[in-house]
Formats: C-alpha cells, sequence, structure tokens
C-alpha cells in the first residue's frame, strides 16, 4: 500500500509542479494499477480457486510499474491494456523462476524485470503518434535495445563481481547446510526436525528398520509417532505382500508344472488316440477284405448247393457268423467316432410311418422265426414327416427291436407304441416305447446296460452272445438326434426300453390322424427293408462293361464272378498303373467303360493316384470307390480324389448289381484290348 501510494508521488513529480498532466498521469496510474490487481483476482479464481493476497499485490505493483515511462502521454484505455498485460507477464515471469528454480521470495524480478521491461516497450505501442520522434517500429527497437543493454549490464556486473568475492569470501550456504539449517550447520546445533529429516532420508536409502525416539508431546514428536505408525502399517502391508508374492510364486511354479503334465497328457492322449485310430483303420481294413471274399464264395455255394441240405446249413453258418463279425466291426467303428466327436449326424425330412413300415417288415421276419408276436401301434395323432437321420433313426430302432426279440423267449410278445410327446422346449419329441415279455433285468444290471462291451451278466453273454455295443451306441445316437433312451424292467417279466428322439421344425407340421389306418395301407419298400425278391432286382444290361482295380487275387476271382453272373463285361487290372493304362486304351479306341470298379489300397499306384491321373486325362467315366477303408473321413478322402461314388467291402451280388445298374450306360458291349 505504502508503494501504490507513493508511486502516485514518483509518477506526477516527474512533472516538477501540479501542471495539466498530472491529473492524467494520476488517472492512468489508477488505472494501470487496478487493471493488474482485478487480473490477478480474476486468473486466481478462475484457474486455481484460491485467492491469495500476494499475488494480487504484485499485480497491483507490475500495473503501476508497466505505466511510469508512459502515464503522461497514453489514454485511459491504453492504461487498462498495460495494466492487464502487465500483470500478465509478471506471472509469466513467476512460472520462469519457478521452472529453472530460481530463489525471487518477494517476487521483485518479475514485478520489477518482466513487467517493467513491457512498460518500457509499451511506450512505442501506446504513446500517440505525435509524441514519436520515430516510427513505431523504429521507437519499438529502440526501446528492445535500451532493455537489453541494461539486462546485459546490470546481469554481467553483478554476476562477476559476485564470482571473483565469493573466490576469497562464501557468500552463501551450501546445499547440504542449507537443508540443515545454519545454526546446525556453524555451530553444531541440532533439532527433533533435523533428527525426524534425518531418519526419513535413511528409511528412503532403505533402512526402514531404524527408529528415532522423539518427545511425543512437542509438535515434531507428534509428527514422528504418525510416521512410525504409518511405517509400520507399511513394513506389516510389504511383510504380506512377500508372503502372498512366495506364494503366487510357489503356486506358479506348481500351475506351471502341472500345464507342463497336461501339456504332455494331451500329447500322450492325441498319440493314443491316432493310434487307435490307426489301428482301428488297420483292422477294419484287414478283416473286410478277406470277408469280402468269404461271404461272396459263400453265396456262391449257396446259389450252387441246392439240394445238398447238409452243405446248405454249414454255409448259413459261415454266413451267419460272418455277417456277424462285419456287424461287430461296424459297431466298433460307430462307437470310435461318437467317441472321438466324429460321427455326423443329417438332418433331412423323410416320411415316419413309410421308414417304420420298413423297419416293421425286417424285424417280423425274425419274430416270426423265434414263434414272437411282434405288433407295432400309435398312440394319438403322428407327424406325416420329421426331420432327422433316417439312417440313424432306423439303426436305433432295429437294434432296440431286435434285443427285444433276442431276449424273449419263444411264444412271447414284442411291441413298438409311438406317440408324440409336446416337450418343455420348443422342440417336440417322439417316443417309442419297445416292450418285451422276456427275462428281465434287475437295477444293477441297468446301471451297467449302456456301458461299451458289458452286457446284463456273464451268463447272458454266454447264452444269447452279442457284444454289449449296441445299447451304448443306441444311447449316444438318441442324445445326438435330441432326444434320449432309458430303460424299466422286472426280472422274470420284461422290459421296456423308452426312446425319445426329435423332430425339428418341419413347416408346416402334419399330421396322419389315424395313423393305424394309414400304416397299414403303406406298401413295403422291398429295397429299403432289405427284403428282396425276384421281380424287384435290378438288371445289369448286357451292353455294360467294368474295369475292375483290385489287386487280391481271391476278390478279383469273387467280384468278376459275381458281374460276369449279372451278364457284365469286365476286365482286371492289378494295380492302379494297369488300370490306368487300361482305361485310357479304352478311351482312345472309342470304347470307354461303363464304370471303374477302384480298390483304393493298391501296389504301384494306389486308387487315389490312379483317379486322380484318370481325372487329369479327361476320362469322366464314373469311378466307384471299392475299399475296406470305413474311418470317417474316407468317403470324402475318395471322392475329392476324383471318385463318383463310395462302397465299402465286403460286397455281395446286390450290392454290385446295385451301384454298377445305378452308372451304367446303353452302348453295345465289344471286346476292349489294351
Amino acid at each position: 500500500f505504502i508503494l501504490w501510494m507513493g508511486w502516485f508521488g514518483f509518477n506526477g513529480g516527474s512533472e516538477f509542479g501540479f501542471t495539466s498532466h498530472v491529473p492524467q498521469i494520476f488517472i492512468n496510474t489508477f488505472l494501470a494499477s487496478a487493471c493488474g490487481a482485478i487480473t490477478m483476482l480474476i486468473w486466481q479464481y478462475y484457474l486455481r480457486k484460491q485467492i491469495e493476497i500476494e499475488p494480487v499485490l504484485n499485480g497491483l505493483l507490475a500495473g503501476l510499474v508497466a505505466s511510469s515511462a508512459s502515464c503522461d502521454v497514453v489514454s485511459p484505455a491504453s492504461a487498462v491494456v498495460i495494466g492487464i498485460v502487465a500483470a500478465i507477464v509478471m506471472q509469466a515471469g513467476v512460472r520462469v523462476l519457478d521452472h529453472f528454480q530460481l530463489d525471487d521470495t518477494i517476487g521483485v524480478i518479475p514485478v520489477h524485470g518482466f513487467a517493467g521491461v513491457w512498460g518500457t516497450l509499451a511506450v512505442a505501442l501506446f504513446i500517440p503518434a505525435e509524441f514519436l520522434a520515430h516510427s513505431r517500429l523504429e521507437q519499438f527497437l529502440v526501446q528492445l535495445l535500451g532493455c537489453a543493454v541494461c539486462f546485459i549490464w546490470c546481469f554481467s556486473f553483478c554476476w562477476i563481481t559476485l564470482r571473483v568475492i565469493s573466490k576469497y569470501i562464501r557468500l552463501r550456504a551450501t546445499e547440504d547446510e542449507e537443508k540443515q539449517g545454519l545454526n546446525m550447520a556453524e555451530h553444531g546445533a541440532t533439532s527433533e526436525m533435523y533428527e525426524l529429516l534425518n531418519l526419513m532420508e535413511l528409511h528412503i536409502k532403505g533402512n526402514s528398520h531404524l527408529g528415532e525416539d522423539l518427545d511425543e508431546n512437542s509438535d515434531v514428536g507428534l509428527i514422528a509417532r504418525q510416521y512410525n505408525r504409518v511405517t509400520q502399517i507399511r513394513d506389516l502391508a510389504l511383510n504380506e505382500l512377500k508372503d502372498r508374492t512366495e506364494n503366487l510364486e510357489l503356486t506358479r511354479r506348481e500351475l506351471e508344472e502341472k500345464a507342463e503334465r497336461l501339456k504332455q497328457a494331451n500329447t500322450d492322449a492325441e498319440a493314443a488316440s491316432r493310434a487307435k485310430s490307426e489301428f482301428l483303420a488297420n483292422m477294419s481294413h484287414e478283416i473286410r477284405t478277406p470277408m469280402t471274399a468269404v461271404l461272396g464264395y459263400t453265396d456262391l455255394l449257396l446259389e450252387e448247393s441246392w439240394g445238398r441240405p447238409g452243405s446248405i446249413e454249414l454255409l448259413d453258418v459261415i454266413k451267419r457268423n460272418g455277417n456277424y463279425l462285419l456287424e461287430l466291426i461296424n459297431d466298433i467303428l460307430d462307437l470310435s467316432k461318437i467317441e472321438s466327436g466324429n460321427l455326423s449326424i443329417e438332418t433331412i425330412p423323410f416320411p415316419l410311418l413309410e421308414k417304420l413300415k420298413e423297419i416293421q417288415a425286417l424285424m417280423k421276419v425274425r419274430a416270426e422265426y423265434q414263434k414272437l408276436q411282434f405288433k407295432l401301434s400309435f398312440n394319438g395323432n403322428i407327424p406325416v414327416e420329421i426331420q432327422s437321420d433316417p439312417t440313424r433313426f432306423k439303426q436305433i430302432l432295429i437294434n432296440l427291436i431286435g434285443n427285444a426279440i433276442k431276449f424273449t423267449p419263444d411264444g412271447g410278445k414284442v411291441s413298438v407304441e409311438t406317440s408324440l410327446l409336446n416337450s418343455s422346449s420348443n422342440e417336440p419329441l417322439l417316443e417309442f416305447k419297445i416292450r418285451d415279455t422276456g427275462i428281465g433285468m434287475t437295477a444293477g444290471q441297468i446301471d451297467m446296460l449302456y456301458q461299451p462291451f458289458v452286457q446284463a451278466d456273464s451268463s447272458t453273454t454266454r447264452k444269447f452272445g452279442g457284444t454289449g455295443l449296441g445299447l451304448a451306441i443306441s444311447k449316444r445316437l438318441a442324445e445326438m438326434l435330441g432326444g434320449d433312451l432309458y430303460c424299466e424292467s422286472v426280472p422274470g417279466e420284461g422290459t421296456v426300453f423308452t426312446l425319445t428322439i426329435g423332430i425339428g421344425n418341419p413347416a408346416p407340421l402334419e399330421f396322419h390322424t389315424n395313423p393305424q389306418v394309414d400304416f397299414k395301407q403303406i406298401p413295403v419298400n422291398l429295397q429299403e427293408s432289405g427284403i428282396t425278391e425276384s421281380d424287384s432286382e435290378m438288371i445289369i444290361r448286357g451292353s455294360c462293361s467294368v474295369l475292375l482295380a483290385e489287386d487280391g487275387v481271391d476278390n478279383q476271382r469273387l467280384i468278376s464272378t459275381l458281374l460276369k453272373k449279372e451278364k457284365a463285361h469286365v476286365v482286371l487290372a492289378e494295380n492302379g498303373d494297369i488300370a490306368v493304362r487300361r482305361a485310357l486304351n479304352a478311351e482312345q479306341q472309342g470304347k470307354p467303360f461303363d464304370v471303374i470298379l477302384m480298390d483304393m489300397s493298391m501296389p504301384v499306384l494306389d486308387g487315389y493316384g490312379a483317379t486322380r491321373k484318370l481325372r487329369e486325362l479327361g476320362i469322366e467315366t464314373p469311378i466307384i470307390a471299392l475299399t475296406a477303408h470305413a474311418m470317417t473321413g474316407d468317403r470324402q478322402k475318395c471322392i475329392d480324389a476324383g471318385c463318383t461314388d463310395y462302397t465299402t467291402k465286403p460286397v455281395n451280388r446286390e450290392k454290385l448289381r446295385n451301384i454298377v445298374v445305378k452308372y451304367q450306360c446303353h452302348a453295345e458291349p465289344e471286346l476292349i484290348t489294351e
């Protein structure tokens, strides 16, 4: 306040008397200082949300200093601008000093240095043109030069003088002495605050276990006590963190070891799975190939053994056991596919009653052979068409009905009741109850019923035969078809198997309102049911020529014999290379084969390579993969190689006839020469 009042005298005294300029000087001085103070008030309120008196007074003084050089000639509006800018420049100077860590306790340098320079430069910017001896730019440069000369002269003189004196006399304390305080540095005096600060410094350097006993009744003692509490809590937290870190490290090592063991176990499991798949594939191939000859020649002998009942009975035994072995292989492959997740389920629409008619026609023959009553009935309305897998649907029902027939003594009853259930889900379910009056099972036997290779008991296995795979496969297939399979049984009274399957969402859903009557009117599909009669047989045209690529001599003789019995012309090839040459030669002679039967495992060139080569040569003859490979993906592998169709060994006369008839043409037969 004293400086502010004195500054009016300082600025007004420059006139050396009370002239007409003195009121103007007072007004401009007041406006510049007031605007500087107001600017700092606004700056603190909006930017810091806190008002301190010192920055406001410094803004006031900055306005006074900046207005001194031009207060007698500038307008009041210019004085306002000079004051505002002076406060801003002063605050910028404070920031500069803080940035370079220069001491200026009362703000002399920002107020008199930075704001003073601004006031000097403002002379050239705001005084009227008539007071200027030069242009504004020239005047501005003159003012700037003056400021620069003053700064260089004052700073250089002071710096050189103090530098010289400091060589002989210590002018300031060292950095450590400043931290300690001059009394401590010069006289060895100490204080509780110094001891506390020294202790904190030691803690920073890592000696956190050191302590200091201070008077708890003093201010510093209270601070020290609170600080000690903080360090104790920190030490406890650090110890807990250390323990947890050690536990986490131990857990991490255990998890890494378990992960490594799991990785190794997974590798071993994958290797075992590959070994199992390779074993099953090889087993299937090695058994199916000779089974083709065994069953095929058995059929041929049966055809030629009329009139010799003893021979027919022996051949029937061979054929029955051969078919059983083939069913066993198929069941093992199905179970393997299910367990590995490679069994694909198709969802297609098919007529329900027609499929049930096929199943009834097939199973009725078995039931009548054992002198059983077999009945298929319906409870309520039945969908005309469902969406599911017809092959797997038929497989499940045939297995369940076949078991019921097998375990029911002569004169018993087997029935199948079909009904539509309203499921809790959006998809309705079909329910089939297969009842029999057979030997029944205990609760313990039912618990083991769906385990692979397990039957009710050992005596059942010896008496009735079987592998125990059928129900395990049926259970899993039922679940894959959106349903389930469960059993109720009373020993000595019989068993009820309940099968449910999803019917999909056929739109619109139509029903048989009287399914029992509609069922009786459906004709039997002999081919689908597996029953053949002479008038239903398909016939190979005499014009059909077949190239048989097969390396096994027994299978060559069998398949060629079966085809020749069907009036087909057969050309043999022992390997894929010969097959390619003979097919190409026939094509070049304009006498292409109607069908090529290609074994996929042959020496020199296998069936896959031969098929690819034939397709690359542009031969479009239908190529049927005739292979003992029946694992997941084998069919697609053959199709990808270029085969038109795929069938598995063993083959019989009917299977060969059907596959050849499907692709035969109508050309007249001609002799093919190599």
